[in-house]
Protein backbone atom coordinates (compact mmCIF):
# COMPACT_ATOMS: atom_id res chain seq x y z
CA UNK A 1 0.00 0.00 0.00
CA UNK A 2 0.98 3.64 -1.15
CA UNK A 3 1.80 5.84 2.09
CA UNK A 4 2.55 8.96 -0.40
CA UNK A 5 1.77 9.97 -3.63
CA UNK A 6 3.03 13.03 -5.68
CA UNK A 7 5.04 14.31 -8.83
CA UNK A 8 8.84 14.94 -8.56
CA UNK A 9 7.91 18.40 -10.99
CA UNK A 10 4.69 19.79 -10.33
CA UNK A 11 5.72 22.78 -12.19
CA UNK A 12 8.87 24.23 -12.84
CA UNK A 13 10.34 26.74 -10.51
CA UNK A 14 10.51 29.54 -13.21
CA UNK A 15 6.61 29.21 -13.20
CA UNK A 16 6.27 29.28 -9.46
CA UNK A 17 8.62 31.86 -8.89
CA UNK A 18 7.02 34.39 -11.61
CA UNK A 19 4.73 36.82 -9.66
CA UNK A 20 1.89 37.10 -12.29
CA UNK A 21 0.94 33.63 -11.93
CA UNK A 22 0.13 34.44 -7.92
CA UNK A 23 1.80 30.97 -6.50
CA UNK A 24 4.12 32.96 -4.70
CA UNK A 25 2.93 36.07 -3.03
CA UNK A 26 4.86 37.62 -0.13
CA UNK A 27 7.51 35.15 -0.49
CA UNK A 28 4.60 32.84 1.03
CA UNK A 29 2.83 29.86 -0.87
CA UNK A 30 0.11 27.31 0.24
CA UNK A 31 0.10 24.05 -0.77
CA UNK A 32 -3.61 22.05 -0.20
CA UNK A 33 -4.53 18.53 -0.84
CA UNK A 34 -7.99 16.98 -1.55
CA UNK A 35 -7.75 13.46 -0.23
CA UNK A 36 -10.75 11.08 -0.86
CA UNK A 37 -10.69 7.56 1.41
CA UNK A 38 -12.16 4.69 -1.16
CA UNK A 39 -13.23 1.35 0.83
CA UNK A 40 -12.69 -1.38 -0.96
CA UNK A 41 -13.55 -5.29 0.31
CA UNK A 42 -10.03 -6.65 1.54
CA UNK A 43 -8.39 -8.82 -1.22
CA UNK A 44 -5.04 -11.06 -1.32
CA UNK A 45 -2.41 -10.03 -3.70
CA UNK A 46 0.12 -11.98 -5.46
CA UNK A 47 3.19 -9.78 -6.30
CA UNK A 48 6.78 -10.47 -6.52
CA UNK A 49 9.38 -7.21 -7.01
CA UNK A 50 12.13 -8.63 -8.91
CA UNK A 51 14.47 -7.21 -11.86
CA UNK A 52 13.36 -8.46 -14.95
CA UNK A 53 16.04 -10.69 -17.16
CA UNK A 54 16.39 -8.82 -20.74
CA UNK A 55 14.38 -6.20 -19.71
CA UNK A 56 15.24 -3.19 -22.50
CA UNK A 57 14.17 -1.92 -25.12
CA UNK A 58 16.61 -0.41 -27.34
CA UNK A 59 14.71 1.82 -30.29
CA UNK A 60 17.41 3.36 -33.22
CA UNK A 61 14.93 5.94 -34.59
CA UNK A 62 16.51 6.59 -38.39
CA UNK A 63 16.25 9.97 -40.36
CA UNK A 64 14.84 11.66 -37.48
CA UNK A 65 15.20 15.06 -38.65
CA UNK A 66 13.10 14.01 -41.79
CA UNK A 67 9.56 12.77 -39.38
CA UNK A 68 6.77 14.10 -40.53
CA UNK A 69 4.10 12.09 -38.08
CA UNK A 70 3.46 13.67 -35.43
CA UNK A 71 4.11 10.30 -33.01
CA UNK A 72 5.67 7.19 -34.07
CA UNK A 73 5.95 3.58 -31.79
CA UNK A 74 8.72 1.36 -31.47
CA UNK A 75 9.10 -1.72 -32.14
CA UNK A 76 6.87 -3.91 -29.44
CA UNK A 77 9.25 -6.02 -26.83
CA UNK A 78 7.99 -8.64 -24.47
CA UNK A 79 9.05 -8.69 -21.11
CA UNK A 80 8.35 -10.97 -18.47
CA UNK A 81 5.40 -11.86 -20.56
CA UNK A 82 3.64 -8.37 -20.68
CA UNK A 83 3.89 -6.71 -23.90
CA UNK A 84 5.80 -3.11 -24.27
CA UNK A 85 6.75 -0.17 -26.54
CA UNK A 86 7.99 3.10 -26.52
CA UNK A 87 6.06 5.86 -28.04
CA UNK A 88 8.01 9.21 -29.07
CA UNK A 89 6.60 12.81 -30.29
CA UNK A 90 9.72 14.11 -32.33
CA UNK A 91 8.50 17.46 -32.15
CA UNK A 92 7.03 17.15 -29.14
CA UNK A 93 3.16 16.72 -27.97
CA UNK A 94 0.48 19.08 -27.39
CA UNK A 95 2.24 20.87 -24.15
CA UNK A 96 5.74 20.67 -25.64
CA UNK A 97 5.16 21.46 -29.35
CA UNK A 98 8.50 22.36 -31.75
CA UNK A 99 10.43 22.85 -28.42
CA UNK A 100 10.96 19.37 -26.87
CA UNK A 101 11.20 15.55 -27.86
CA UNK A 102 8.54 14.09 -25.90
CA UNK A 103 8.93 9.92 -24.93
CA UNK A 104 6.68 7.78 -23.25
CA UNK A 105 6.43 4.05 -22.25
CA UNK A 106 3.42 2.36 -23.19
CA UNK A 107 1.78 -0.96 -22.19
CA UNK A 108 0.79 -2.80 -25.49
CA UNK A 109 -2.91 -4.75 -24.92
CA UNK A 110 -3.95 -2.94 -21.87
CA UNK A 111 -7.75 -4.21 -22.44
CA UNK A 112 -6.05 -7.97 -22.42
CA UNK A 113 -5.73 -7.62 -18.70
CA UNK A 114 -7.63 -8.35 -15.90
CA UNK A 115 -9.78 -6.11 -14.00
CA UNK A 116 -7.77 -5.98 -11.07
CA UNK A 117 -4.16 -6.37 -12.43
CA UNK A 118 -1.63 -3.80 -11.95
CA UNK A 119 1.99 -4.16 -13.33
CA UNK A 120 4.40 -1.70 -11.53
CA UNK A 121 7.37 -0.88 -13.41
CA UNK A 122 10.50 1.39 -12.32
CA UNK A 123 12.95 1.97 -15.21
CA UNK A 124 15.20 4.30 -17.23
CA UNK A 125 14.05 6.31 -19.88
CA UNK A 126 17.45 7.06 -21.77
CA UNK A 127 18.50 9.11 -25.29
CA UNK A 128 21.57 7.87 -26.05
CA UNK A 129 24.76 9.95 -25.93
CA UNK A 130 26.46 8.30 -29.49
CA UNK A 131 29.96 9.75 -28.99
CA UNK A 132 30.75 9.06 -25.31
CA UNK A 133 28.56 7.17 -22.06
CA UNK A 134 27.25 10.83 -20.96
CA UNK A 135 23.42 9.57 -21.45
CA UNK A 136 20.41 11.52 -20.75
CA UNK A 137 18.73 9.27 -18.07
CA UNK A 138 15.03 9.67 -16.16
CA UNK A 139 13.71 7.28 -14.11
CA UNK A 140 9.91 6.49 -15.11
CA UNK A 141 8.06 4.81 -11.82
CA UNK A 142 3.91 4.34 -12.18
CA UNK A 143 1.84 1.23 -11.74
CA UNK A 144 0.06 0.36 -15.52
CA UNK A 145 -3.57 -0.89 -15.73
CA UNK A 146 -6.22 -1.44 -18.15
CA UNK A 147 -7.16 2.37 -18.10
CA UNK A 148 -3.17 3.89 -16.93
CA UNK A 149 -1.63 2.37 -19.67
CA UNK A 150 1.65 4.87 -20.38
CA UNK A 151 3.96 7.20 -18.44
CA UNK A 152 6.90 8.91 -19.72
CA UNK A 153 7.93 13.01 -20.49
CA UNK A 154 6.24 15.29 -22.68
CA UNK A 155 9.70 17.28 -22.61
CA UNK A 156 12.03 14.29 -22.10
CA UNK A 157 15.09 16.67 -23.92
CA UNK A 158 14.74 20.17 -25.47
CA UNK A 159 14.92 19.91 -29.60
CA UNK A 160 17.77 22.44 -29.38
CA UNK A 161 20.26 19.41 -27.52
CA UNK A 162 19.06 16.81 -29.62
CA UNK A 163 20.03 18.81 -33.14
CA UNK A 164 23.20 19.99 -31.27
CA UNK A 165 26.38 17.93 -32.28
CA UNK A 166 28.27 18.42 -29.29
CA UNK A 167 25.76 17.16 -27.03
CA UNK A 168 26.22 13.53 -29.46
CA UNK A 169 22.45 12.66 -29.32
CA UNK A 170 22.38 12.49 -33.06
CA UNK A 171 24.57 10.84 -35.39
CA UNK A 172 23.79 10.42 -38.81
CA UNK A 173 20.38 12.00 -38.50
CA UNK A 174 19.40 8.98 -35.62
CA UNK A 175 18.98 8.69 -32.40
CA UNK A 176 18.40 6.22 -29.78
CA UNK A 177 15.69 5.89 -27.07
CA UNK A 178 15.71 3.26 -24.53
CA UNK A 179 13.44 1.67 -21.84
CA UNK A 180 15.80 0.03 -19.03
CA UNK A 181 13.00 -1.73 -16.79
CA UNK A 182 14.85 -1.93 -13.21
CA UNK A 183 12.44 -3.70 -11.10
CA UNK A 184 9.03 -5.04 -12.13
CA UNK A 185 6.27 -6.63 -10.29
CA UNK A 186 2.95 -8.39 -11.28
CA UNK A 187 -0.38 -8.25 -8.73
CA UNK A 188 -3.21 -10.06 -9.79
Amino acid sequence: MKTKWGFSQFLSQKTFNNAANGYLVDDCCIFGAEVFVIQRPLKLEKSVLKKPSGGTITWKMDNFSKFDQEFCKSPVVSIDGIKWYLSAYPKGDVSSKDTHLSVFLELLEPITLLPNFEVYVKCKLRLRNQINFNHLEKIVENRFTSTSTDWGFTRFVALEDVYDSSKGYMLKDSLTVEAEFILISKTE
